[in-house]
């Protein structure tokens, strides 16, 4: 189990003892007469503290809270309605009154401290989730990951001399999808896609999602005849199990380009062929001559 940091701990017991000895205080002064209204001062006083606790309201609660604490307990003894001999118990009220003032600040730096790990953690969250490969929702290589995963497959291949193939596979009406189900129910959906493409595919077959309802299929010593029948196969299964309409570009290596990033525009070439003509899955050659 992981400790609390120092500072944190030193700012929790010292809260902690604030607090108790605000209550204690309020129970003596006036022989517990004035506890009530102590007690309801301190709640008030903590909850503006942990509400607010950059702001000037803290510290004016804590002052008024103080003021209306000595004022009453002085009223009390004023008028005779204090059950403690000589009136007045000033060393009671001093310690109310000091317990009262600083019960906030200790608040304020529990809360101050509580933020700063928090924010620590949530930076130590976002550089684990930059060094992370793998989407661990869905499966996928996350999408930085396309340049460094089709350069190396390119490079694989032209010193083997093996073919290697892209498809590109898009959602049809993305953005309505978002929007209709939210983030979440996209990101769900995204999964669901996933899961079909790994099924339809080779272990040594990558997959990266690209964002905006678009996946990459690096599939290598692929031909292209093999790819369409991979590309065929999983739109119709990915399809049929997330209830859209996907559709999918193709382009090879050496054929269609020979670098990475060439190679995914030429495959997102035949996409843009396959939504405006209406077809599903399409290879770059039904756009004529490509551009090596």
């Amino acid at each position: 189990m992981r400790r609390l940091p120092a500072p944190l701990l030193r700012r929790l017991v010292a809260g902690v003892g604030w607090v108790v000895i605000a209550a204690v205080a309020v129970g003596v002064v006036n022989d517990g007469e004035g506890a009530a209204l102590g007690a309801a001062l301190l709640i008030l006083i903590g909850l503006v503290a942990l509400t607010e606790p950059r702001g000037r309201a803290t510290c004016l609660s804590a002052v008024t809270a103080a003021i209306i604490f000595a004022g009453d307990s002085a009223v009390r003894a004023a008028i005779g309605r204090s059950g403690l001999p000589g009136g007045l118990n000033v060393a009671a009220l001093a310690v109310t009154v000091v317990a009262l003032l600083g019960t906030p600040l200790a608040l304020r730096a529990i809360v101050y401290e509580f933020g700063a790990l928090l924010s620590r953690l949530a930076d130590q969250t976002v550089l684990i989730d930059e060094l992370t490969v793998v989407d661990a929702s869905t499966g996928a290589f996350r999408p930085q990951y396309i340049d460094t995963i089709l350069p190396a497959e390119i490079d694989r291949a032209r010193r083997y001399h093996r073919s290697l193939t892209v498809a590109l596979v898009a959602v049809d009406g993305w953005p309505q999808i978002v929007r209709e189900r939210g983030e979440v129910g996209a990101h769900g959906l995204a999964g669901r896609i996933v899961e079909q493409l790994a099924l339809g595919t080779r272990t040594v077959d990558k997959i990266v999602q690209l964002g905006g309802g678009e996946f990459a299929l690096v599939l290598p010593e692929t031909p292209l005849e093999g790819a369409e029948v991979v590309a065929n196969r999983v739109q119709a299964s990915a399809s049929d199990a997330a209830a859209v309409v996907l559709r999918v570009g193709l382009a090879n290596f050496p054929r269609d380009a020979v670098l990475g990033a060439s190679l995914l525009a030429e495959a997102r070439g035949a996409l843009e062929y396959a939504r405006a003509a209406g077809l599903l899955v399409v290879d770059r050659t039904l756009l004529g001559n490509s551009a090596l």
